[in-house]
C-alpha cells in the first residue's frame, strides 16, 4: 500500500509503497486487536480497548488537535503523524469499533455499544426506546 504520508506506520515516503504488510515498529509491544484504514489514515485498537491513529491529519481524521487547529495546511507543510498515538481525548473510554472512510473515522464505545444493544430490546418488546438510554452514564 501507499506510505505517502506514513500511513504505514513508517517514515513518510520511505518507502513510499510497502508491498506486503509488516509489524509497525512503535506498536511492537501493544496487542492490536482491531485495524481500521482510510483513505491515508489508521486507526488501530488495542486489547484495552485504548485507539491509536497515523497517517494523515487534515481533516481532523486522526481525532487529534495536534496538527493542525485550522482544516489547510501552510504551503510547503506535511499535515500527517506516521507514529502511532493514542487518542487523548478517548484515553478514558474502551472503544470496541473503529471504522474509517476517505476522511473520516468513527470509533464505537462499550458505553455507545451497551447503549444501541439496549435499546435494541426496548425496541423489540414494543417500547419507544427511550427508558433505555441511561443519560447519567454519557
Amino acid at each position: 500500500g501507499a506510505n505517502e504520508v506514513g500511513q504505514c506506520g513508517l517514515p513518510a515516503k520511505q518507502p513510499s509503497e510497502v508491498a506486503t504488510p509488516n509489524q509497525v515498529p512503535a506498536l511492537r509491544n501493544v496487542s492490536v486487536r482491531a485495524v481500521a484504514c482510510g483513505a491515508a489514515h489508521v486507526v488501530a485498537i488495542d486489547a484495552a480497548g485504548q485507539a491509536y491513529s497515523w497517517g494523515a491529519a487534515q481533516f481532523g481524521q486522526l481525532g487529534r488537535l495536534d496538527p493542525p487547529r485550522t482544516w489547510s495546511s501552510p504551503p510547503g507543510a506535511s499535515v500527517a503523524d506516521s507514529q502511532p498515538v493514542v487518542i487523548p481525548s478517548l484515553a478514558r473510554l474502551r472503544i470496541m469499533r473503529a471504522a474509517c472512510g476517505f476522511h473520516h473515522t468513527l470509533l464505537v464505545s462499550e458505553v455507545n455499544a451497551k447503549k444501541q444493544a439496549d435499546q435494541g430490546r426496548s425496541l423489540q418488546d414494543g417500547s419507544s426506546g427511550e427508558e433505555a438510554i441511561d443519560e447519567s452514564r454519557v
